[in-house]
């Protein structure tokens, strides 16, 4: 049976890219995720190499090859998360939850005006919609 660390080198690798660089672009330091050999990761460092890498949580932790796709059936080759995505994400984790709304409402109103297409939903919305998922 493949390890954790066999799991997300398989990924890395076709993804095409390194343990460093994927410990660097999440934010941590060179050589933790192969330390995962010997301790357990923490939750949120294992989402965050889940999202870079483009694969599912049960991928990385069951080796589940059907959980290569994401919960709302999206490729997981669809949903990988470039570098600056991933910079973006960690600098609006710092924030406010009413400074993401406001950043949140600034990004929708300039995506509707760049891309012309109907107003999305409004961060508020959104979050409804995400905390009604949860709690089902």
């Amino acid at each position: 049976m493949n390890s954790l660390v066999d799991r997300i080198e398989q990924a890395i690798k076709h993804k095409g890219t390194t343990f460093n660089r994927v410990e660097h672009d999440c934010g941590f330091g060179g050589g933790t995720i192969k330390r995962w050999m010997r301790q357990s990761p923490r939750f949120d460092k294992l989402v965050a190499v889940a999202q870079y890498l483009g694969v599912s949580l049960d991928y990385l932790a069951f080796g589940d090859e059907s959980s290569l796709c994401h919960p709302n059936g999206e490729d997981s080759s669809e949903m990988v998360v470039s570098a600056k995505e991933m910079e973006l994400l960690r600098k609006i984790r710092q924030l406010t939850e009413y400074q993401q709304e406001e950043l949140f409402d600034l990004v929708d109103f300039k995506y509707q005006r760049i891309a012309n297409s109907p107003k999305g939903l409004s961060y508020t919305s959104s979050l409804s919609k995400t905390n009604n998922c949860e709690t089902a």
